[in-house]
């Protein structure tokens, strides 16, 4: 019998967990720290609505026709200037388009230069979706490591020297997540985006910069981008609306040299990103809204931050925090070596509480003993709740494995 099915989509290339029913979620009143989702508490409902006039009178005949693969104008424009303003980079329209996404946006550069075999260097740990991603486009991965100041730019040096004295090809391109990286939380130093743009220069490497949580910062001094040292037009950012304002619009954006936006553009067949989310968007540029929500969401955030990493330590001292980030969604977390958070997972599902296992973000599937927590969904009290639960997961995973304790 013919595999109807390609190679790329064997389910072995895509580790997951089994997330509970609804009614197992009602049942057991679940305490949700797995995704970056928005709470349901601070999605802008009314600020959505506010705008709804202006979307279906001034921008009907655009809001409910196809769209530009590039995106419309009217929201492209004021994002020009948003970016100049708020991320530090000056770009034009030429080189800026719109996408359902950052995911997407990965997707189309994975698309455009990705051959089956080829490498793409990056952090272990790293984007859990960006490795679904990649994995789908049978990449090879380098992996490079993290630490406090973000991605070590010195390993991926010595390894594309390695690689170039050994006459093989160096990776496509490099991904990272530089503000508060997903899953730690750290922030890549000024020192090394610096570097990391010099090394992409001298070895011809693409750098793929995806920032989905750079205006959500709520303490410490902001780092300009990785793109914005970019005089060699070698880095791809990629930003979104998704965790700003609301996912459910599914807006993102690319921005690239000319020459690979044109490249990507005919990647691109979805009759264009959905024209009335952009045209939502424009408006709430228009009229302040989005800077307005960079602001107050950031102190929302900041406060659940401190909300959880006061219950970690209170409640969780078998667990090292491994930084305290200075914005963004998700802390990460370190365990024993002798736990397995996918193992342990399974318990949490029925204590109620649920999280990310450390190897959902791993090429090799290792920092089995780390898991990730999300503090943006739960209100304050829920978080506290999920904390101590989670001391009951361990707990529970200690006795049913019968394994060493932390104080042994």
């Amino acid at each position: 019998m013919v595999d109807r099915f390609a190679r790329r989509s064997s389910p072995d290339n895509f580790p997951d967990i089994s997330e509970p029913t609804l009614g197992e979620y009602q049942e057991r009143s679940i305490i949700n720290f797995t995704h970056g989702y928005a709470s349901p508490d601070h999605l802008p409902a009314d600020a959505l609505a506010a705008v709804s006039d202006e979307v279906f009178g001034e921008h009907s005949s655009r809001a409910l026709q196809y769209g530009p693969a590039a995106g419309l104008d009217h929201l492209r424009e004021p994002l020009v200037a948003y970016l100049e303003e708020h991320y530090e980079i000056d770009t034009t329209l030429d080189n800026l388009m719109i996408t359902t996404g950052a995911k997407q946006g990965l997707d189309l550069v994975c698309k455009a230069m990705i051959e089956p075999g080829d490498r793409v260097a990056l952090t272990s740990p790293t984007y859990g979706t960006g490795l679904r991603i990649l994995r789908s486009h049978e990449v090879e991965f380098l992996d490079v490591p993290v630490d406090e100041d973000g991605m070590v730019v010195s390993e991926l040096e010595a390894a594309f020297e390695e690689l170039a004295a050994a006459g093989e090809d160096l990776p496509k391109f490099v991904y990272d997540v530089p503000e508060f990286h997903n899953p730690t939380g750290v922030t890549m130093s000024r020192e090394r985006r610096e570097r990391l743009v010099e090394l992409a220069a001298e070895y011809d490497v693409v750098i793929v910069e995806d920032a989905p949580y750079r205006t959500l910062r709520f303490e410490g001094e902001s780092v300009p981008p990785v793109k914005s040292f970019d005089d060699d037009d070698n880095v791809v950012f990629l930003g979104t609306y998704s965790k700003l304002i609301c996912p459910g619009l599914r807006v993102g954006w690319l921005i690239a040299d000319e020459g690979i936006v044109d490249r990507l553009l005919p990647l691109k067949p979805d009759g264009g990103t959905n024209p009335m989310s952009q045209a939502y968007i424009s408006e709430l540029h228009k009229n302040g809204y989005v800077e307005e929500r960079a602001v107050d969401y950031a102190e929302v955030l900041g406060d659940q931050r401190d909300v959880m990493v006061e219950a970690i330590r209170e409640h969780l001292p078998q667990v090292d925090i491994w930084n305290v980030p200075e914005g963004g969604y998700y802390i990460w977390l370190e365990l024993p070596k002798h736990v397995d958070t996918e193992l342990m997972y399974e318990i949490g599902k029925d204590i109620g509480v649920l999280f990310l296992p450390g190897n959902l973000f791993s090429p090799g599937e290792t920092h089995r003993n780390f898991l990730r927590l999300a503090w943006a969904y739960e209100d304050p009290e829920q978080i506290v709740k999920g904390v101590k639960r989670l001391s009951d997961v361990i707990d529970a995973y200690e006795e049913r494995t019968d394994s060493p304790s932390a104080s042994d």
